[in-house]
Formats: C-alpha cells, structure tokens, sequence
C-alpha cells in the first residue's frame, strides 16, 4: 500500500486488506476468463465457418457475408481485451512497484467503468442490422424534429406591409 498523505490520517478509514496478493490473484482469475472466453468463441466460430462453407455447397455472396460477420463478431469479443487491457496493467504494476497516481487510478476506473457503453457502441457500430435500427429508431427522429423546426417561418411586419 502506497503511503498515505498527512490529510487522510485526521480521518478513519476502512481498509479492506493490505496484502494485494489475493486481489492480484482474483484479477489474473479474471483475465483469464475473459480472455479464454473470447479466444475460444472466435476460434470456435471461425473453425465452424471454415468447416461449414467446405462441406456445404454456398455462393461466394454468402462466403462474404460470413466474412463480414466473422469479422464484426471478432471485433465485438476482442473489445473487452483492448478495452481493459490499460487499467488491469496500471492496476498489476501499481500493486507491484508500489508506485500510486491518484490521476491514472482514477482514469482506470472511468475506463472500467465506461466498458459496457464502449462496447455497446462498437456492437452498434460494426454490425450493420442493429446500426440500421439505431439509425431508425433515434437519427430520422431527430432529423424530423430538426427539419419540422425549420418549417416555421418568421415574417417581419416590414415583409407584411403592403406597397402603397
């Protein structure tokens, strides 16, 4: 545990442990299921398409289409690796060196917790069929709301007037 500033010792605080070897063990637990767990879905689908488009007879458009998919849902399973990969090196290297950045710890946190929303976005991103109904359900809506506002017109009374 890095040492503490004079300002955090005028109050109590709980510390739930000081020996990082049982944190550091759970996340090294953590990463392996993650990692194993993309791995093996990605190299799981890619055997699947390779066996699949060898036995069965399909067009090239449709060997494509795989591609593309295969591609989509490779990029979807690595996020979580690419997404995490910063904060669980800071987390492994502060527990190590000892070395604490209040800055970068709190950055860590933010990313870890900005995960499911990054990847969510990267979903609605790469595969086209959810991008098309996100595009639907929120952009037309508001280029209608946009485009409505933009039907009313304002005359000034100069513009009302009639010649005389």
């Amino acid at each position: 545990m890095p040492t503490l500033l004079p300002y955090t010792k005028n109050y109590t605080m709980f510390v739930l442990s000081t020996d990082y070897h049982k944190f550091f063990f759970t996340l090294l637990i953590m990463i392996a299921i993650v990692t194993v767990t993309s791995v093996t879905f990605a190299s799981l689908l890619n055997w699947n398409m390779k066996k699949r488009s060898k036995t069965i007879n399909v067009s090239t458009h449709t060997l494509n289409i795989q591609k593309i998919f295969f591609t989509a849902i490779f990029i979807q399973t690595s996020m979580p690796i690419l997404i995490l990969i910063f904060p669980l090196n800071y987390l492994a290297f502060s527990m190590f060196s000892g070395y604490f950045n209040q800055a970068i710890n709190n950055i860590c946190f933010i990313i870890t917790a900005l995960h499911g929303l990054l990847s969510t976005v990267i979903m609605i991103i790469v595969h086209k069929p959810y991008r098309d109904v996100f595009y639907s359900s929120f952009c037309e809506k508001i280029h209608r709301m946009l485009s409505s506002q933009e039907e009313f017109v304002t005359y000034s009374l100069s513009s009302l007037s009639k010649p005389a």
